[in-house]
């Protein structure tokens, strides 16, 4: 080859490559990502990440975090967590990128403590104007971005000017906040329960036999149909998964009390039973109360109860959720109850499984 057009070429791809150089340190922040590969968030549900610096970690304020999001979970019989909870300082992100690639985080910051890492990461999040205004107004308090790091992440920011003012925001938006995760996971979650699609015909079933529409994942079969009571399973290694339909007539608001509830759930666990003799599942509201909560609409009353079972005169038992529903079409009640038997794992992210198949159900 010429060496003049050798050196020619030599040339020419230089300034090809100077040009690629100057445009990708002029690139925004979001197109470098994009020319980078821009990875995607991997991490479990139920999984909160704490940004803040370690003294406010390991002081009251990360006290409070850790009371409230990593508090008891409702009503299982041992204590788990609502949240799984991890803790970084923006020094520790810097140090493993992979720390940068979790789902949810929750950055926690004192607006008037210039010194702090943690603050001047989250003023430059948040912005100059978000700043001022959350000194001058203690209600300015919270904000949430998505996808800082990864594709598929969810960022809450808390903030405030003092330690105290902190800790009433942490109390105030925990409500707020905890339905925000549990809907960011949904997705997940939802992934977890239909990975082998649905079950055409066992839902045809149940649509024919009591008028109901639910959305059954593909490895449930029917063990009872008696008509007006339809009983689902779906057993695994480590858990044995249950969900009774119940039918009956509307007469009265006692009906949606905890006490009739709890009648009408004892009367079809008798079908519940083990190879002892006289064994039938029950409540056991002694050891753990039974909540109830109103969660319909206008248009549709239902409330959801939620307990632990055990099986009389033998030594099972486990936790259960359920929805009492009213159908204003038929005047019927329906209650619906999913329940678990997994004696040697953790329950919290299997009751959530069987409640997001129960909140499938429509008329």
């Amino acid at each position: 080859m010429n060496l003049n057009k050798m050196n020619n070429s030599i040339i020419k791809m230089g300034f090809v490559l100077g040009f690629i150089a100057i445009y990708l340190s002029a690139c925004s922040e979001e197109a470098q990502k994009k020319l980078a590969g821009f990875p995607v968030a991997l991490s479990q549900r139920n999984e909160i990440v704490f940004i803040m610096d370690k003294p406010m970690w390991e002081g009251a304020v990360g006290d409070s975090c850790r009371a409230y999001f990593g508090g008891d979970f409702p009503v299982i019989p041992q204590p788990e967590p609502i949240f799984d909870l991890k803790f970084f300082t923006p020094r520790m992100l810097s140090e493993r990128t992979v720390r940068k690639e979790f789902r949810s985080y929750i950055f926690v910051a004192n607006l008037n403590d210039e010194s702090s890492p943690t603050t001047r990461m989250v003023i430059k999040d948040i912005g100059e104007e978000q700043t001022e205004k959350a000194k001058s107004n203690e209600k300015v308090n919270m904000m949430v971005g998505h996808d800082k790091w990864a594709k598929g992440q969810q960022l809450i920011y808390l903030f405030g000017g003092s330690d105290d003012d902190l800790m009433k925001a942490i109390a105030q938006k925990f409500p707020t906040i905890t339905r925000r995760v549990h809907k960011f996971d949904r997705g997940k979650l939802s992934e977890s329960v239909y990975y082998q699609g649905v079950d055409e015909q066992i839902m045809k079933t149940i649509k024919d036999t009591m008028g109901v529409n639910i959305k059954v994942p593909g490895e449930y079969f029917i063990a009872l149909n008696k008509g007006n009571t339809i009983w689902l399973r779906s057993n695994t290694q480590k858990v044995a998964f249950n969900i009774m339909l119940h039918k009956y007539k509307y007469t009265d608001a006692a009906q949606f009390t905890k006490e009739s509830i709890k009648a009408v759930r004892d009367e079809i666990g008798k079908f519940v039973s083990t190879e002892a003799p006289n064994t039938y599942m029950q409540i056991n509201d002694v050891d753990l109360p039974m909540l109830l909560d109103v969660v319909g609409t206008e248009k549709v009353y239902k409330v959801k109860v939620r307990g632990i079972w055990e099986i009389e005169n033998d030594f099972m038992g486990g936790p259960f959720i359920g929805y009492l529903i009213h159908n204003p079409e038929t005047n019927e009640l329906l209650y619906i109850d999913g329940f678990i038997h997994a004696p040697s794992t953790t329950k919290r992210d299997y009751i959530q499984e069987l409640d997001l198949i129960l909140q499938s159900v429509s008329f």
